[in-house]
Parts: structure tokens; sequence; C-alpha cells
């Protein structure tokens, strides 16, 4: 996630020291649209995006799938069901991006709730959980233990104060795009 976290905050710094106020939702609108450079990087962006995406279902497709995998009969059928299962999970989130208007505010919602909850909140409190409370005892045992705690509260803080102002900017972005 780390990794992730940088090349995310690189592109977003060098865009708006580019773009400035002008910059939109996402980085690639901004790029010319005649210039070959920028259709390179367009099209190397959505090639990306389409063969990471049934990837990204993938977990979602194993929960779903254990549970109709029991309700089918081997062969042909199941071989449908799995098939259309697939292709459900790939065109629902299709359809629900064509259906909002302004989906950039939205991404951006979505994006500043999960990130700082899945990378940030719930590993602090997953670490906290899986070494506190420990064994008793004193010495160096317990001074680590506080120490780990001390560090996953602090973890803990930081993600619900990146949570709470990445959904405050988003909801005001939301607002504003309704109002225009």
């Amino acid at each position: 996630m780390l990794v992730t976290v940088i090349l995310y905050t690189v592109v977003g710094v060098f865009g708006f020291l580019k773009y400035d106020k002008a910059v939109k939702a996402s980085v690639t609108l901004n790029l010319p649209h005649h210039e070959k450079k920028a259709q390179a990087a367009k099209i190397t962006i959505a090639l990306a995006i389409f063969l990471s995406f049934p990837l990204q279902n993938f977990v979602a497709y194993n929960i779903v799938w254990c549970k109709i995998r029991k309700r089918v009969k081997p062969g042909a059928s199941a071989f449908c069901a799995d098939y259309t299962l697939r292709i459900a999970l790939v065109l629902l989130p299709w359809a629900l991006g064509l259906a909002m208007p302004r989906l950039g505010p939205f991404i951006a919602l979505f994006g500043a709730f999960c990130l700082s909850l899945l990378a940030i909140v719930f590993p602090g409190l997953m670490d906290a959980c899986l070494w506190w409370p420990g064994e008793e005892g004193r010495g160096p045992t317990q001074c680590v233990r506080r120490m780990r705690l001390t560090r996953d509260i602090i973890i803990i803080v930081i993600g619900l104060l990146c949570l709470g102002s990445g959904v405050y900017t988003s909801m005001i972005e939301i607002i504003e795009s309704w109002h225009h």
C-alpha cells in the first residue's frame, strides 16, 4: 500500500502543479487530446484498468460462487452459472458508473473512505487485536507491548483523521458538483 499511496501522491502533486486550479477529477482528463503521448498514456491506463478489473472482482466472485455452486448441478448449468456470474460482476459496476452523471466526486469519496479504512485503520486495529493483551509479566516484553499498542493507536488516529478530511473534502466536492 505504501508504494501505491506514494505513486498516487506523486501523480496528484505533479498534476496539481501542472494544471493548478483547472485540474479535473482525473489527471488524464486534463491531457491534451491531440498529442500522441497523451493518447498513449490514456490508452495505457484504460488497458491497465481493463486487464486488472476482473482480478479486483476475484474475491467477490469467489464468495458469491461458493454460495451459488452448492445450488447448481455440475455440468453445463454450472458452467453457464459461472460465466453469468462473472459477466454480471463486470457489468454491474459498469452500469452503476453509467447511471451516475458526475462520477468523479463519488469515486473520490469511495477512495477516501476505503483507502483510509482498509490501508490504515483496519491494519492498526488488527495488529492491536493480535498482540494485545499478550502474556502478563514484566521486563522488555511489557515495554515492547506498550510501544506496539502506542504505535497502533497513533496509526488508527492518523487513519481516522485521513478518513475525516477525505470524506469532508469529497462531500464538499459532491455538493458543489450538484449545484453547477
